[in-house]
């Protein structure tokens, strides 16, 4: 599936051995999802630190538990 919307980094689970900054790409203001990829923690986002703020488009599959396993990335032009 091919969505597009922003990149956008969340502080989650403060405290905890899972805390980090969570890649999540907001198609609208009511909808969500988390990226990772396959065989990686989801907070082991950082490979999507310079699309940050961007408007992109985004390649993968999407899971009942609003989550996106992605497999490409792609910078908008606007």
């Amino acid at each position: 599936m091919k969505l597009e919307g922003f990149i956008r980094f969340v502080r989650e689970l403060e405290g905890t051995k899972s805390e980090g900054d969570y890649a999540y790409l907001e198609v609208d203001e009511k909808t969500r999802y988390r990226l990772y990829r396959a065989g990686k923690m989801a907070a082991d986002s950082e490979f999507l630190r310079p699309y940050e703020d961007m408007q992109v488009s985004v390649e993968g599959e999407v899971e009942e538990n609003e989550s996106m396993c992605i497999n490409s990335v792609n910078n908008k032009k606007v």
